[in-house]
């Protein structure tokens, strides 16, 4: 047996009825109203765009990081105590143990060296939480001077338009 398909009547039926049921539709159909524009003044834009943005918060906690290792450069590595038994010693019913203080001393340019270090580190963590703040700003600024120039231009043509359709 052979399949010999839709008579041809049957799809230009079916394709009339898709086409004009489509376009019914789409006259028909009523997108809701878009909601009012909230205008923002730079500063604005600039503080939202602080507020919400992750990296000056992690600039912040680097900074703070950094601050404490300087704090910690600064001291003197703290004693070890240590409770031992002595090696090959026979059993003693626990009396045979040795307790063990010890304290590493540094010298004093080991530690301004080290000092100087974090204070650098903390330094450059300062310059990154400055940087975050400068690159949120430049940012904001941009993309808000662009959106008001894409606003103008849209103006610009909408007047355009206008004036063309009077004189047509």
């Amino acid at each position: 047996m052979r399949y010999s398909g839709l008579p041809i009547q049957i799809a230009v039926a079916l394709l009339i009825a898709f086409f004009c049921g489509g376009l019914s539709y789409a006259q028909d159909t009523v997108l809701p109203p878009t909601p009012p524009l909230e205008h923002l003044s730079v500063s604005e834009a600039v503080s939202r765009a602080k507020q919400f943005n992750p990296l000056p918060a992690s600039a912040q906690a680097r900074l703070r990081g950094a601050a404490a290792r300087v704090s910690g450069a600064t001291r003197q590595p703290n004693p070890t105590l240590a409770l031992a038994r002595p090696f090959g010693s026979s059993n003693t019913g626990g009396f045979g143990e040795d307790i063990i203080a010890s304290q590493t001393l540094e010298l004093p340019d080991k530690v301004r060296y080290r000092t100087q270090a974090a204070r650098a580190a903390r330094d450059a963590a300062t310059a990154d939480r400055t940087g975050a703040d400068v690159d949120i700003t430049l940012s904001t600024k941009s993309a808000y001077y662009e959106a008001l120039r894409a606003d103008a231009e849209v103006e610009q043509a909408s007047n355009l338009l206008a004036a063309t359709r009077r004189f047509a």
